[in-house]
């Protein structure tokens, strides 16, 4: 072999390399689309590949859809090179069954193992959201609408909606501005031995709802279940103190716990204002 063919052959070398590492895999695509309940359901038929699917977030985003609380943040569907969905089976569901037409960035030909990392940041919780629009204790007034939203609907859908959305809690809280003035003036002023006894939700809903029948009323009420000062042994304010210390120390605390607490704050809110004598608050069944 002369040189020349020497050189040749080392320059050809590389051609049976090439063809192992190349592969074909098409081009990632970005795309503005205004989603229908029928492209909805025509990507979910190939949704393959997905984590399980869970009833209670389609239907928490379904209800923001048909409400008009649905806003669009830019947060994609996710689409793998197969057509699979990687992220959005619940955003496309409640696009179908809400029969709402909604605007998503749709990202296609993503390599399916990147459906690893997907959704794997710090959740925004509702009372991060509060924060982040100038709420002083966010969380708090996060739970207060939560609780609004849970008593004041009637028991059934209460129970089926219990995942509320950030945009229905945000809705409950701004169209009730005593509800935000209880939440961020009045129980922060409370003493501490008070907001003890009770869950911060509890507290405020039930100061928001007996502040609307008589504030003072209710920051007296309130007040003297913390500090139990010139209370008589038979008053109803002391033995509520006594039902919700017993309550917070149990050891098989109900899934109505709240709810629980909520009734015992009415029952001895109403002896109270009534003028009546207490020595028990309970709960009969």
């Amino acid at each position: 072999m002369n040189g020349a063919d020497a050189k040749a052959g080392h320059h050809n070398t590389p051609e049976k390399e090439d063809t192992v590492t190349s592969t074909t895999v098409p081009e990632v695509t970005f795309e503005l689309v205004d989603v229908t309940p029928e492209m909805a359901e025509e990507m979910l038929a190939a949704n393959n590949r997905n984590r399980n699917f869970r009833p209670g977030v389609a239907n928490k985003y379904m209800r923001d859809m048909s409400r008009g609380l649905w806003v669009f943040n830019g947060e994609p569907v996710q689409i793998d090179w197969h057509g699979n969905i990687l992220n959005g089976q619940h955003r496309l569901t409640a696009v179908s069954k809400s029969g709402t037409t909604q605007k998503f960035l749709v990202i296609r030909n993503l390599p399916p193992e990147a459906q690893d990392t997907m959704d794997s940041g710090a959740k925004r919780t509702p009372g991060d959201v509060l924060g982040l629009r100038g709420y002083r204790d966010g969380r708090t007034m996060a739970s207060v609408g939560r609780m609004a939203l849970q008593v004041e609907l009637s028991p059934n859908v209460a129970r089926e909606s219990r995942n509320w959305s950030t945009g229905e809690i945000i809705e409950r809280i701004e169209r009730d501005p005593y509800m935000v003035k209880v939440a961020e003036e009045v129980l922060p002023n409370l003493p501490r031995t008070t907001t003890l006894l009770l869950t911060k939700s509890v507290l405020g809903y039930a100061m928001y709802r007996l502040g609307r029948i008589n504030e003072n009323a209710m920051i007296e009420f309130f007040t003297k279940l913390g500090s139990l000062a010139n209370l008589d042994s038979d008053s109803p304010i002391l033995a509520l103190n006594r039902r919700l210390t017993a309550h917070s120390l149990s050891a098989s605390r109900t899934s109505n716990y709240q709810f629980e607490q909520l009734v015992y704050v009415i029952m001895a809110w109403n002896a109270w204002r009534r003028g009546e004598t207490r020595h028990q608050i309970k709960l009969t069944y």
